[in-house]
């Protein structure tokens, strides 16, 4: 009973704050135009997966990804910063619109671009830093990541020790509340400082975990979907099953490991239909 009264107390977080990072864009649009910006949509790298967006203006804006005419996720553009856009779902038709926030719920789009994606590896984008998952070599949790690495030969272990390491993580309770509560629906997890607060949501396990095993050449991505009919994020990582003798994309759940109890949760993590994504990154 308690360890079911825990899931539920993450559900209620997650169905509030992920919903609403994902689904901002269900708000008004104006169709004006005012101030003054500069924007350029790079797609040099589009067969490598990504597109870069750089934006300049006197407010921040949002881009909308749509895959094959359906939306897939929104991402915020804060100005003077250059975002890292993934093709995250293989090949096909993207359309990248860009909205400058005008005021209140009110944006205008400034900007919109088709792309025919055909990549030259499928795992690309799963393979280096984007808008929702940034790091740079820089960064400790990505030295603590690599020296993590240097331990592990076999690729697996090392995976397997990522995951145990972010699943010591506290859950932030009080930044779920600050998140729920706040008008700012434009979180994105700054990795570096989770590392440091060894806490976070669901959001921030996802990509700490992400971090550590793109930083060394591993497939990995965030998924958001439902978990018995409620939001979460966890993760996927594509790594060799020596069962099947073949690449497989295996889940993780670093959230609920960080509370599970593990016999438990790894039955439950084998069950596919527990875990129905949406959108990935």
């Amino acid at each position: 009973m308690k360890q079911e009264r825990i899931f539920i107390k993450f559900y209620v977080f997650m169905l509030a704050i992920v919903f609403m990072l994902i689904y901002w864009d269900i708000e008004t649009y104006a169709n004006a135009a005012t101030g003054s910006h500069t924007i350029s949509i790079n797609t040099d790298y589009v067969s490598d997966g990504t597109v870069t967006i750089e934006y300049d203006g006197d407010s921040d804006a949002k881009a909308i990804l749509s895959y094959n005419g359906n939306k897939v996720y929104t991402y915020s553009l804060p100005s003077k910063t250059k975002h890292i856009i993934p093709m995250a779902y293989g090949d096909g038709t993207y359309n990248i619109s860009v909205y400058k926030h005008l005021y209140g719920n009110q944006y205008y789009i400034i900007a919109s671009q088709s792309l025919n994606v055909s990549m030259d590896d499928e795992l690309s984008p799963y393979l280096s830093p984007n808008a929702v998952v940034s790091y740079d070599d820089d960064m400790e949790l990505i030295q603590e990541a690599t020296c993590l690495k240097s331990l592990h030969s076999d690729v697996s272990d090392y995976i397997s020790s990522v995951y145990q390491y972010v699943s010591q993580y506290d859950y932030d309770y009080e930044k779920a509340n600050a998140i729920n509560s706040s008008a700012d629906k434009n979180y994105v997890p700054d990795v570096e400082s989770i590392y440091h607060e060894n806490k976070g949501i669901c959001f921030d396990y996802a990509a700490v975990m992400v971090a550590m095993l793109r930083s060394q050449g591993i497939p990995a991505k965030i998924e958001f979907g439902f978990v018995n009919g409620l939001y979460h994020a966890w993760v996927n990582v594509y790594q060799y099953d020596k069962v099947l003798d073949s690449y497989i994309w295996k889940l993780y759940d670093p959230t609920f490991a960080s509370s599970a109890d593990p016999a438990t949760l790894a039955a439950y993590m084998q069950d596919p239909s527990n875990y129905k994504p949406i959108c990935v990154n």
